[in-house]
């Protein structure tokens, strides 16, 4: 899990349903993005409406050459609106390490005007990996697609 300082924001591993029954995780968000490749159950679905957590599902890739550039994207823009808005999100995906800090560290670039440090496998951050790992596209095509939101 990782707490950031910029935005009323988590990157967080999929959920259980303890966890989303938990006041101190779930209790206090107002938006989930689930940007893994599982969609959530029935039964999971149901407790975060009950909670009146809004869900969205755009799920990112580590298996593909393009991990989901309109899904990270689209996230943006939501993380945007829901922080403007003065409400928290969680993004989370299987582990929560890679795919979700991805998106954060692309609402960071887009909220502050800089990419965060978040150093991932040797990389200043989660975005330099899959750029180098041949998941994202350059960072000059990344900053041209999120820019103009």
């Amino acid at each position: 899990m990782k707490t950031y300082s910029f935005a009323k924001l988590q990157a967080r591993w999929y959920p259980t349903m303890e966890e989303i029954a938990n006041p101190f995780i779930y209790g206090r968000v107002q938006n989930v993005v689930n940007v893994s490749e599982l969609q959530y159950d029935v039964e999971m679905q149901r407790a975060f409406d009950e909670k009146g957590v809004s869900t969205k599902f755009l799920p990112l890739s580590e298996n593909d050459v393009d991990m989901g550039m309109s899904n990270i994207v689209e996230t943006v823009k939501l993380l945007e609106n829901v922080d403007k808005a003065g409400m928290s999100s969680i993004v989370h995906c299987i582990g929560g390490d890679n795919r979700s800090r991805v998106v954060c560290e692309c609402f960071h670039y887009r909220k502050c005007g800089f990419w965060p440090d978040d150093e991932y496998k040797g990389f200043r951050n989660h975005v330099e990996y899959n750029i180098a790992t041949g998941h994202l596209p350059s960072l000059t095509q990344i900053e041209a697609a999120l820019r103009p939101l």
